[in-house]
């Protein structure tokens, strides 16, 4: 795992995306890296908490070539040509369509390629 670690260090420099490793002192406490990732002229904080199956996650993933898309759930990637974004069913009354859906139980990736 810590050669994987490093690794995500490396690109997040290379992508200039500053991040802060955190170790506690107490070992019941899982170390953990924050970084930002821009959403226009916001940011918003991730944390990469240091377990086998999350730090593999984003070791496998490019998610430092993505961005948020402000007020929305969802990122994009211009180099990747990639919009990600959650939807689901919106139902109101007298109203069915897709909108954006932050429920756990309705996610749903979808990918959209742009020119």
């Amino acid at each position: 795992m810590t050669d994987k670690i490093e690794k995500i260090k490396e690109r997040l420099e290379k992508a200039e995306i500053s991040f802060e490793e955190i170790i506690p002192d107490d070992p019941e406490f899982r170390s953990r890296m924050i970084f930002e990732i821009p959403a226009q002229r916001e940011k918003h904080e991730c944390i990469l908490t240091y377990r086998d199956e999350i730090v593999e996650q984003a070791f496998e993933c490019n998610f430092e070539n993505y961005r948020f898309v402000r007020s929305y759930e969802s990122i994009w990637s211009k180099r990747n040509k990639t919009i990600e974004a959650e939807v689901g069913n919106v139902e109101r009354e007298g109203y069915t369509g897709v909108g954006l859906y932050t429920s756990v139980e309705l996610k749903l990736k979808v990918f959209c390629k742009f020119d």
